[in-house]
């Protein structure tokens, strides 16, 4: 599930970051259940949408097998942002580097 962009500008403000070499992340803790997740990817990383699109639902794709390791207690939302070199990057090594800033992050 995304995050709605009413949350964004207190996840820019208020949001802890984590990061890693092709992603960074800023969250917060959330009341509600289930956690919930949104990615972006600006036109400084991948100028035509066609290129940010197939970033954003490659990213997407290798968050939903992570979402069960979440904790079961605590709920979160965040960003997801893409960095540059990820456009070249294969699908397992985002889905390590995204394994990776949840496991940073103490989400996973």
């Amino acid at each position: 599930m995304r995050v709605t962009k009413a949350l964004f500008p207190e996840l820019m403000a208020k949001g802890a970051l984590c990061s890693t070499a092709l992603l960074s992340m800023r969250f917060l803790p959330a009341d509600t259940s289930p956690s919930r997740f949104s990615v972006t990817v600006s036109k400084k990383v991948a100028k035509l949408a066609v290129d940010r699109n197939r970033i954003r639902r490659r990213v997407s794709a290798a968050l939903a097998p992570l979402t069960p390791t979440f904790s079961k207690t605590n709920f979160y939302i965040g960003v997801i942002s893409a960095k540059s070199g990820i456009e070249k990057a294969s699908f397992p090594q985002i889905r390590t580097e995204l394994a990776e800033l949840l496991k940073k992050a103490r989400i996973a």
